[in-house]
């Protein structure tokens, strides 16, 4: 059952659960592109024309000294100047990437934890990349989808009330 267009909800033995539509589609999607990742099979996209992001000087240059491990998730960026970071390529699972968003999130995560090793590098890009394709909150989505993955693969560490 779908509430407010931002809810599901499923009966379960002593009752029901709730769940937020939004992180659940949010969750799926990095699961998703972890298990490629680990896989294998994760697939960049190139873009047409590079996306340019304007940064500071050394935020271009934390991206550029991280660039070869960002490449194994699909995100393939180079330096167009000292402070524009052109964009390449994308994972291609994204479909309405936006790509400045995704690489202003690593600039703060990489000024944040400068020391992050490189596999938490690439799961904090991963998430950060589904984070930026997921249905967006109270936008309707395809409640089937959604509940027979959450029925079928129960995704740890999700904030579901229990009642």
């Amino acid at each position: 059952l779908q509430v407010a267009r931002t809810y599901l909800v499923r009966e379960i033995e002593n009752g029901f659960e709730v769940i937020d539509q939004h992180a659940l589609h949010e969750r799926i999607q990095y699961e998703d592109l972890l298990a490629r990742l680990r896989a294998g099979a994760l697939e960049s996209q190139r873009l047409l024309v590079p996306e340019l992001v304007e940064v500071a000087r050394s935020e271009c240059q934390l991206l550029l000294g991280r660039a070869g491990e960002l490449s194994r998730v699909g995100i393939e960026l180079s330096a167009l100047g000292d402070s524009t970071v052109a964009l390449h390529a994308l994972p291609a699972r994204l479909a309405r990437p936006r790509a400045s968003a995704i690489v202003r999130d690593l600039v703060a995560l990489l000024v944040e934890e400068r020391q992050i090793d490189a596999e938490r590098l690439l799961e904090a890009a991963l998430q950060r990349a589904a984070h930026q394709w997921v249905v967006p909150a109270r936008a309707s989505v395809a409640v089937v989808t959604l509940r027979s993955q959450w029925d079928s693969a129960p995704l740890p560490d999700m904030d579901v009330i229990t009642v």
